[in-house]
């Protein structure tokens, strides 16, 4: 018999710090997620192998966006306020990477990309918002205006519990 406390979760820290040459701008400190409906669906969709489309692709991209309403379960994307104003990526090179039950990632946005005001952070399984599935979702404290200047560095540690 399994208790409700004996129920397997999961949930995810991120933290986004950004760098201009070098020189350390931004820290966002520890900010919790919410995994979502969508990423309970592929967590069981890979998990199982279930039927239907065929076993989704692994998470393997973080995404930024400029929208800072409050994470929900029903939300499937990054809700852009200005069009445009989301930006997906793959994890580095060397990520994701596992010790014990957490799972460490790591996406780099260079000085040429995600160039607006960031309010949200999602993990995806893909690099296009609205059709890449999201994983879970964050919103910043307050936001972080990333410029040309700045070098973005966003890591998630996604703990089994």
């Amino acid at each position: 018999m399994i208790y409700t406390g004996h129920i397997p979760r999961s949930h995810g820290v991120f933290r986004l710090v950004g760098y201009d040459h070098g020189a350390r701008v931004y820290d966002s400190g520890p900010l919790h997620n919410l995994v979502v409906n969508t990423g309970k669906t592929l967590i069981l969709d890979r998990l199982f192998g279930l039927p239907g489309a065929g076993v989704p692709p692994a998470v393997n991209s973080t995404g930024i966006g400029t929208d800072n309403t409050a994470a929900a379960a029903t939300q499937t994307k990054l809700n852009p306020v200005v069009t445009g104003s989301t930006y997906l990526s793959g994890f580095d090179n060397g990520f994701p990477t596992i010790a014990g039950l957490v799972v460490n990632t790591q996406t780099t946005v260079g000085t040429g990309n995600g160039n607006f005001t960031i309010w949200e952070v999602a993990l995806f399984n893909g690099t296009t918002n609205g059709t890449s599935i999201m994983l879970d979702r964050v919103v910043l404290g307050s936001s972080f205006t990333k410029t040309s200047a700045i070098t973005l560095v966003i890591t998630c540690a996604f703990t089994q519990l």
